[in-house]
């Protein structure tokens, strides 16, 4: 992951996990170490733990099929003023930019139950872009900025 301004590299840290949601807990506890280490404020903390939690759980369960022989990568760096997420898996890909305009209101009237992933990641991280990679993997770059 490249760094294209003058800030300073804090810390950064990289997890493969299988697509399995057993892995799930494993995924939200190291988010939460490099982000906590940093002094980012709790608040910011648990939404990205959330908005990662939601993306791989949308590539174990819609890209992976909950299939624990795939592997995915989750990485983190975090800069004096922004917080940068890849999160790379080989699976299936889709199109990003169609998820994620929820009418909350007739969501609630039809207590339908899942499908906010997308509209958390949009809603709680300032830039996110998903690409489907030339060399056979798809990559989900966020980016958070620190007040």
């Amino acid at each position: 992951m490249e760094n294209n301004t003058s800030e300073t590299l804090l810390v950064k840290g990289s997890l493969e996990v299988p697509g399995s949601y057993n892995y799930l807990k494993s995924v939200r506890h190291f988010v939460s170490i490099l982000l906590t280490l940093n002094i980012i404020k709790k608040e910011e903390t648990d939404n990205i733990v959330l908005v990662v939690d939601e993306a791989v759980a949308n590539v174990i369960e819609h890209s992976y099929k909950c299939d624990p022989t795939k592997f995915l990568q989750v990485y983190i760096e975090v800069y004096t003023k922004h917080i940068k997420i890849e999160i790379i898996d080989r699976g299936k890909s889709f199109d990003f930019d169609k998820f994620g305009d929820v009418d909350l209101e007739e969501y609630k009237k039809e207590r339908r139950k899942g499908g906010l992933g997308i509209y958390l990641i949009k809603r709680l991280i300032d830039k996110a872009e998903y690409k489907k990679e030339e060399k056979g993997f798809n990559r989900l770059k966020l980016i958070k900025y620190l007040n």
